[in-house]
């Protein structure tokens, strides 16, 4: 069957040449707006070109901050500890048992004062034996010497007859033997008297130690033993003591000063201490003595601080924090840690003066973290960058930022009043004792 339906046979046949002037103008309009484009472009490429050319040629902008001066008055805490003025162990010198004794910790004694008894009847027999034998030799002593006293009268005698020639030369050389002798005995006599003497004293001496009194004015801290309990002058190990006594109405409170302020602290300056048992308040002490030499471990300065512990507020063993109000000699400054420089002649901060940088040498002070402190090299009035870049160079011209054309201004109107606070505590060992 044939279809009814057949393609056109008269369509419009476009010739070679509209073709190729088709072509033509869609390229005509490719290339224009390439043209366009590339145009555009590099003229934003010449601006940001001569742009970055202006910026290079220009000076470059640093920000800059004012040298914030210090009080003259520093605040110096550090950790302290607190110590009796005085304490001691007592332990026994004899052997025997505890009798009793009359006070138990905390009790508050005087110097000479009884603590205890111990009972050594061994001991007491040894005396009541050795003043027996004092008394032996003291009797000998006196039958000696009459015995000396004797001879020598009879040798004085026969040395009398001699020239009468009432008695040989035989018998007055017997007589001087005689008298040597009892010379010798009476010397004799006279040491056992002095040995023994010195044997009851000894033994006096020993039976006096079986009281146990105190050697000063304090508080009883430590008292292990209980009556009966034997006791043993040989155990002197730790904790075996009698009694341990403590002076506590007076204190004294040890502190390790660094070196950087170790020759500013004078004896006799006053010293506040303080310990979170009484928050807010403060226990003044003076300045007893130091060390006069640092510890090459620590370069720090052992210093005694002494307070009059009356009151009885604080206890010998605590740990707080002493405040030392230190007057500066010299002005000392704060800037941004970010301002130095850690250059091959030194330390260095970078100046403007003039509009243009100049380094100067530093001597830099306690590290604060984001500040530290200048100790040489400042005089306050300087513009320091805060930020010293790459292109910075001596003597290179440089603009101040707008943001603070006035940095001298700024820093008056921040500046500190009272007294500067250096808190230690944290980065200074605790301090020791004696």
């Amino acid at each position: 069957m044939e279809s009814n339906e057949q393609s056109p046979q008269d369509l419009p046949k476009f010739s070679v040449a509209t073709v190729i002037v088709f072509v033509v103008l869609i390229a005509i309009f490719f290339v224009g707006l390439f043209a366009f484009g590339y145009m555009t472009h590099k003229q934003n490429l010449d601006e940001i070109n001569s742009r970055a050319q202006e910026s290079a040629d220009a000076p470059p902008i640093v920000n800059v901050v004012a040298p914030k001066p210090d009080p003259q008055v520093v605040q110096l805490t550090l950790p302290a500890t607190v110590v009796a003025m005085q304490e001691t162990a007592l332990y026994a010198r004899v052997n025997g048992y505890l009798k009793r004794w009359t006070h138990d910790i905390q009790d508050h004694v005087e110097a000479g004062e009884l603590l205890a008894e111990i009972s050594a009847p061994d001991l007491d027999a040894q005396l009541d034996q050795a003043r027996a034998a004092l008394d032996q030799a003291q009797a000998n002593e006196v039958s000696a010497k009459n015995n000396n006293d004797l001879a020598q009268a009879t040798l004085v005698r026969y040395q009398g007859l001699v020239p009468s020639g009432s008695v040989t030369q035989e018998d007055l050389d017997t007589r001087q033997t005689n008298a040597n002798q009892a010379q010798a005995a009476y010397i004799a006599a006279q040491a056992s008297v002095k040995s023994a003497q010195a044997n009851v004293e000894q033994l006096t001496a020993q039976t006096g130690f079986e009281k146990i009194v105190a050697p000063f004015a304090g508080t009883i801290t430590y008292r292990p033993y209980d009556v009966g309990a034997l006791i043993s002058p040989n155990d002197t190990a730790a904790g075996h003591e009698l009694f341990r006594v403590a002076e506590t109405d007076k204190l004294r409170m040890y502190v390790n000063v660094p070196q950087s302020f170790a020759t500013q602290i004078v004896v006799g300056q006053d010293a506040d201490f303080t310990c979170r048992n009484y928050p807010g308040e403060k226990f003044t002490g003076k300045v007893a003595r130091t060390a006069g030499v640092l510890d090459t471990s620590t370069r720090t300065l052992q210093t005694e601080i002494d307070y009059d512990n009356s009151a009885g507020k604080l206890f010998a063993g605590m740990y707080g924090e002493i405040i030392f109000n230190i007057q500066r000699d010299k002005p000392v400054y704060t800037v941004p840690t970010t301002a130095l420089m850690f250059e091959a002649e030194g330390t260095q901060l970078a100046v403007v003066q003039d509009d243009k940088l100049h380094f100067r040498k530093v001597v830099v002070g306690r590290d604060f973290g984001t500040e530290i402190e200048i100790t040489q090299g400042l005089d306050g009035s300087e513009q320091v960058v805060a930020n010293p870049g790459e292109r910075i160079a001596e003597g290179v011209a440089v603009r101040v930022s707008a943001d603070n054309s006035k940095p001298n201004q700024t820093a008056a109107s921040t500046q500190p009043s009272g007294v500067a606070q250096t808190d230690l505590a944290a980065q200074t060992p605790a301090a020791g004792g004696k």
